[in-house]
């Protein structure tokens, strides 16, 4: 287990010939409950994250997001998620409400957020409320638990990947506490792993691993008066590690923290006023440093360098009411500020020679919004929203200002032709006032963000939907739910790379004239079944979609299909419970979990032919002879069927103030090797893969 972190996080990426393919994985998906609304919105309780297995086996409820309908994956198992055909730039994620930039640790392979501070997560495709914008892909909202709990607890858990001590303080009847933090191990074991392997004779490709990665969080909950309460967080994540390979060394980090200081009050027949301030801050860097190749024991030069941040204040207001039985209407405001700036350098002596940024944007952006719900018990639902944003874009204080005002819409109605069975439509539009240039598909934090400009302004989705639903309710307790739904998406001012090498900026200084805008669409058919009772939990979602991009200065100016369109996904989950029985010691209950994943390959660009220089493509070096590479068409070639089985045991034992929770699991129980890439080396085709078998345990003890 330890070999394996060490081989996929602290050297380059596994290559292996083409008649041997390696693995990546994702996670085992187990759950008990039926989503709340029909195909557009997905809530996991918190409580249920110890049947989502994920990579590490951590506890995270971001890994449920993988397997819903409509969401194909990046680098699987890892936050990379592209829903509905659109980027993964476009998934907005909020922690009570405060936008976060950075999501996850070590390569993305485990969120950055402790379950044990969370109350539920929900995740919502289509019928998006007007209080959230700036997004044009999905919205995951993540809640922190704000009851009193009923007695001073906590809990402490140990895995080799991250380490973790959560407590939960009642002060009082009216005021808790929480604290949490995390830490990873990793790199301690990883080098472990690489002097155990010098030991014996033998060596890996890299040494000298270092860095860490982090989470702390704490929040409050004070209830002032019946009808009032105050509230708040700080949250802080970080990741930093390097690596040598030869006479090189790579470092990447990451970095972001987040306050927040909100209240609510409930006045009875009077409504509902929200509010919240916010800060957010943030940073990514890539750096390498390359040895001089006269003399590698001279003072290292900086081959790359990469750097991106972001500084964000914001507040918002929300007042709901409901005037009369079956009407709600909510309003509210909006305001936030931002800085946003990054610098690519390529060749350089030390980090002071950066002279200045690539880019060095401010926004403001400043939005009130309303919704209107009708609803008639057992017959309808009907709801309508608007989010009127205005835009002022800056570059320096002496620059002139740019404005862009445009409208968020959103309309859902659900008609019940039975009880509890109906029909769902809704309408989307929503406008994103940033662009990422992406890096590697991992969801991890090496992502550059620009703000829109006039050469390159909002991004815009637009998406209908239509589909039915149901719930069963069925004999002993058991519950059978079902969706099915069409959704079209169209989508405008995306922005790319003209060329791959761009990417990491592995060229010096990117400028506008290293950057295109084109537009996208995406359409499919989601369809998901799940089924409940006392020993059972069991979903299937499976996936039939296309999507595609045109860019008029890439791909000869012809449309193509997206990078992670797989036309077909299925995910299969299921939890059986073994025993749940009382003893002398206290209550003693096992599960066992299983996850199938089958899915059409992801599309890569494949060369259609290498050329004596001079040729316009791609360089590639083969036996010291330097040639080209035709790519031809943009991702023309789709890669192998990805399939994936992974399994894992659970065991609580509960006495009355204490319990003790066991988690195994196995990811990719076949060590089945699905190829990520293929690419020519020496002379002959070789593939590129992630993860082989990867076994995990985690042990948590709570008082």
């Amino acid at each position: 287990m330890f070999c394996v972190l060490a081989l996929v996080f602290f050297q380059p990426l596994h290559a292996q010939d083409v008649q041997r393919r390696v693995e990546q994985l994702d996670s085992a998906v187990i759950r008990a409950s039926v989503p709340v609304s029909r195909g557009n919105q997905f809530v996991v309780p918190a409580v249920e994250t110890g049947r989502i297995v994920s990579a590490l086996g951590e506890n995270d409820v971001m890994k449920a997001i993988g397997l819903r309908p409509g969401v194909s994956q990046g680098v699987e198992g890892t936050q990379a998620n592209f829903v509905r055909g659109t980027g993964s730039s476009g998934n907005r994620i909020e922690l009570d409400g405060v936008p976060m930039y950075r999501s996850s640790h070590l390569l993305g392979l485990v969120s950055s957020f402790p379950s044990e501070m969370i109350s539920q997560m929900s995740f919502t495709t289509g019928g998006f409320h007007p209080s959230s914008g700036n997004l044009t892909s999905s919205l995951t909202e993540i809640s922190l638990k704000k009851d009193v709990p009923a007695r001073f607890g906590g809990s402490v858990s140990l895995s080799p990947y991250m380490e973790g001590a959560y407590l939960e303080l009642p002060l009082g009847s009216t005021f808790s506490a929480r604290v949490s933090g995390r830490v990873s191990p990793a790199f301690l074991l990883a080098n472990q792993v690489v002097g155990a392997f010098a030991k014996k004779g033998s060596s890996l490709a890299v040494s000298d691993i270092g860095g860490h990665a982090y989470d702390v969080m704490a929040s409050f909950a004070w209830t002032m008066f019946s009808s009032f309460r105050f509230d708040g967080f700080y949250f802080r994540t970080a990741d930093s590690f390097g690596y040598e390979y030869g006479n090189d060394r790579q470092v990447l980090s990451s970095a972001e923290q987040a306050f927040r200081l909100g209240f609510a009050w409930e006045g009875e027949q009077w409504g509902t006023l929200t509010g919240f301030w916010y800060k957010n801050t943030g940073e990514s860097s890539h750096e390498e440093l390359i040895a001089s190749s006269s003399s590698p024991e001279t003072k290292d030069k900086i081959g790359l360098y990469v750097r991106g941040g972001n500084s964000e204040t914001g507040a918002k207001v929300q007042y709901s009411i409901s005037p009369w039985t079956g009407f709600l209407f909510d309003a509210g405001f909006e305001y936030a500020a931002r800085g946003l700036d990054y610098v690519t350098r390529m060749n350089i002596q030390s980090l002071d020679s950066v002279d200045g940024l690539d880019s060095d944007t401010r926004y403001t952006l400043s939005a009130p919004f309303a919704r209107m719900v009708f609803s008639k018990e057992g017959l309808l639902e009907i709801q309508a929203s608007a989010r009127w944003s205005h835009y002022v874009y800056q570059v320096d204080a002496e620059s002139p200002k740019t404005e862009f005002k445009h409208w968020d819409l959103s309309a859902v109605a659900d008609v019940y032709l039975w009880k509890n069975r109906g029909f769902e439509a809704c309408y989307d539009q929503k406008y994103q006032f940033f662009h990422v240039l992406e890096g590697m598909p991992t969801g991890w934090s090496q992502d550059l963000m620009t703000a829109c400009d006039p050469a390159f302004p909002a991004e815009r989705m637009r998406q209908l939907y239509a589909g039915a639903f149901g719930v069963e309710k069925m004999d002993a307790g058991a519950t059978l739910s079902y969706s099915v739904g069409y959704f079209r998406r169209n989508l405008d001012g995306l922005i790319g790379f003209k060329h791959a090498a761009y990417i990491f900026g592995m060229r010096d200084n990117i400028d506008t004239e290293d950057i295109v805008s084109g537009e996208g669409w995406a359409s499919g058919l989601e369809t998901r079944l799940s089924y409940s009772d006392d020993c059972w939990d069991a979903d299937v979602a499976y996936t039939y979609s296309r999507a595609r991009r045109h860019y008029p200065e890439l791909n000869f100016g012809k449309p193509f299909y997206f990078r992670f369109d797989r036309p077909h996904i299925l995910n299969a989950t299921g939890s059986y419970r073994l025993s749940s029985r009382e003893t002398a010691m206290g209550r003693l209950e096992q599960r066992v979990n299983l996850a199938v994943v089958l899915s059409s390959g992801s599309l890569m660009t494949a060369p259609q032919g290498i050329y004596e220089l001079p040729f316009p493509g791609r360089i590639v070096l083969l036996e010291e002879r330097a040639l080209t590479e035709d790519l031809g068409q943009l991702n023309n070639f789709r890669l192998p069927l990805y399939f994936r089985v992974d399994s894992g045991y659970n065991l609580l034992w509960k006495r009355p103030r204490t319990e003790l929770l066991v988690n195994v699991s196995l990811f990719n129980m076949l060590n089945r090797h699905n190829v990520y890439q293929y690419f020519y080396e020496d002379g002959k085709w070789k593939s590129l893969s992630i993860l082989p078998i990867m076994p995990s345990l985690r042990v948590q003890f709570g008082f």
